[in-house]
């Protein structure tokens, strides 16, 4: 009788839509962000990992937030930008957590310097549903701007820079 009222409950709440805090913590890794000057000014790379959302697929109107742990093998020329991007075909590029026309930024990080720690907890609201739940249209973007010359593979003057993370934990609240 328990069990079939427990059943009936968890059955009950997931037809409903009550969602359930889902939590993700990255074992220690490191991210190059590479040149992507042929198409900008900046240093980009994406986690695309099937343990980053769990098999969740991305929806409109979602909260997370990510506590973060890192240090960069280089000065960071700007900001640290962070956000939420669907890298599936066709377009490759679908921004899921914020959007320039609408004033919605990315995440922020400033002052990163070689060497030195940076702890940082950020949130992040998604604007869009991804395509699928496939890790390329759940990733996360990591992004940063240089000085260099656009529309030229290799352009940037600093070149690539590692972000070495120790804490990565990612919670949909």
């Amino acid at each position: 009788m328990k069990k079939a009222l427990l059943l009936l409950l968890v059955g009950l709440l997931f037809c409903t839509g009550v969602a359930f805090s889902q939590t993700t913590t990255l074992p220690a890794f490191s991210l190059v962000l590479e040149d992507g000057f042929q198409h900008g000014i900046n240093y980009l790379n994406y986690i695309v990992d099937p343990n980053l959302m769990k098999g969740h697929r991305i929806q409109s109107g979602e909260s997370y937030t990510l506590k973060i742990t890192f240090t960069a093998t280089r000065d960071l020329e700007q900001s640290l930008l962070i956000g939420f991007l669907d890298r599936s075909p066709p377009t490759y590029w679908q921004q899921l957590s914020w959007n320039d026309g609408q004033g919605v930024r990315l995440a922020q990080i400033d002052d990163v310097k070689a060497g030195v720690p940076v702890t940082a907890t950020i949130e992040l609201r998604t604007l869009r549903r991804a395509a699928t739940a496939a890790p390329e249209a759940n990733a996360l973007a990591f992004i940063t701007e240089g000085a260099g010359r656009r529309g030229r593979a290799g352009g940037g003057e600093k070149g690539p820079v590692t972000l070495n993370f120790t804490e990565f934990v990612l919670t949909k609240n």
